[in-house]
């Protein structure tokens, strides 16, 4: 594969991989803070339980899921041996690439979790009270109070972890290397494989230069979503 076959292969597959996953994270994230402000027993257990993941390093995750998704071995193909009677090979070229967003999307949820906990916070209960009284569904409450409630909060955190996970480069290198084949090869892994496997730092410093207009373009987002706010 030359060079731009491989940029542009390494972009399509970067694109998808941070658009998935943050995605995934933003949903994921935000039931948990809705279903975390109800007060129930053990509430703040849980609410512990949830963080762990983002204080774990990245290589420490990689390698939880990489034993996970062992075909022999890992916890993913037991229990689907023992309640389905098959196996996956999640490591594979059909599945690696949502192994990694999977494996992405595990860490990355508390962030999310948490911020919108604290913006979800800051609602001021009358609302909810007058949408109450008018007969608001509880879907008209989320929709009119709580998602403009915590807009500036959701742009930010995602513009935020857009940047991290098109930029994150040790849970894929752990997992997978960019493999098998150019299944996971990110412009991350891209960069790493031109500069110190081929030592051609000319190419690896392009393509680091072409990726700088899309960080650029993500920060004035950011800087413009927390000027509106």
């Amino acid at each position: 594969m030359c060079i731009r076959d491989s940029f542009y292969h390494s972009f399509y597959v970067t694109v998808f991989y941070t658009a998935v996953a943050v995605i995934l994270k933003l949903l994921c994230g935000l039931g948990l803070a809705l279903l975390l402000t109800q007060n129930f027993r053990g509430r703040s257990i849980v609410r512990t339980i949830c963080i762990i993941p983002w204080g774990l390093p990245l290589f420490v995750v990689a390698i939880i899921f990489w034993w996970f998704f062992d075909y022999h071995l890992g916890l993913a193909n037991q229990l689907l041996s023992r309640f389905f009677h098959t196996r996956l090979s999640w490591l594979g070229p059909e599945l690696a690439l949502w192994s990694v967003i999977i494996t992405n999307v595990w860490k990355g949820i508390p962030f999310f979790m948490v911020n919108f906990l604290g913006a979800l916070q800051t609602i001021p209960r009358q609302l909810y009270d007058a949408a109450a009284i008018d007969g608001a569904s509880a879907w008209n409450k989320f929709r009119h109070v709580t998602l403009p409630g915590i807009k500036y909060v959701v742009l930010v955190v995602c513009l935020l972890s857009t940047i991290w996970t098109f930029g994150e480069f040790d849970t894929v290198f752990f997992l997978t290397r960019g493999g098998p084949g150019y299944v996971t090869f990110i412009i991350p892994i891209l960069i790493y494989y031109h500069a110190f496997s081929r030592f051609d730092l000319g190419i690896a410093s392009t393509v680091s230069v072409l990726t700088v207009p899309l960080f650029i373009a993500l920060i004035a987002l950011i800087l413009r979503g927390l000027k509106q706010e």
